[in-house]
């Protein structure tokens, strides 16, 4: 697991290096929230979250993010699954679409994104793994600080495709582990911090 997050940090970081020398808007973002399962119903113990945002215009854009959590039952003997995600998503400015900058004096913002990926479940009960597909949709409002700067929350669905443990780290089904389609949500507040030429332009202005 920390050779997976190791990599995908050099992975953000170098294309950090690349977007650099591009046209265009790029940021990276820090968040820090929670995540609530269904199957039991469960509560991460602490989500981060982190990503790199490629603006190609005022509209559209790309951006690249992981995540990592953990759920535990309150059991006094706790179960559950340590939690890994990644994704490719696009974004759409939808604050800027609805001129929300505008009618806030440059403060306001709201963005949409979604897109496809890989999760990974590792369970405390049993050695097995469990490697899933995801589909990830959310909504992030924003909140200018500065040209440089701004904070942000997070509310996004994750679906599951192909999931075979549930939260608390038990297969599903009895017998031969079979997939469903699991998700669950996740909340989360931070930073964006601009980088470039273009700073925050097409986010703002």
């Amino acid at each position: 697991m920390t050779q997976k997050i190791t990599l995908v940090i050099t992975l953000l970081l170098t294309s950090l290096s690349a977007f650099s020398q591009l046209d265009g808007q790029w940021s990276i973002e820090g968040n820090y929230g929670v995540g609530f399962a269904s199957r039991p119903s469960l509560k991460s113990d602490g989500t981060i979250n982190c990503a790199t945002r490629y603006m190609f215009d005022e509209f559209w854009g790309v951006k690249g993010d992981f995540a990592f959590e953990k759920f535990r039952t309150d059991e006094r003997i706790p179960t559950g699954v340590d939690y890994f995600r990644i994704s490719a998503q696009a974004v759409y400015n939808i604050g800027r679409a609805l001129e929300w900058p505008a009618y806030t004096d440059g403060y306001i913002n709201g963005l949409l994104h979604a897109g496809l990926g890989y999760s990974h479940f590792s369970s405390t009960v049993t050695t097995n793994d469990d490697n899933m597909g995801n589909i990830i949709i959310g909504f992030t409002p924003q909140f200018q600080l500065s040209e440089r700067v701004a904070i942000q929350a997070d509310a996004s669905y994750i679906v599951h495709i192909r999931q075979h443990f549930d939260y608390d780290g038990y297969y599903h089904f009895p017998g031969p582990p079979k997939p469903f389609i699991g998700g669950q949500y996740n909340l989360t507040f931070g930073l964006v911090i601009y980088l470039g030429r273009t700073s925050s332009d097409y986010d703002w202005r």
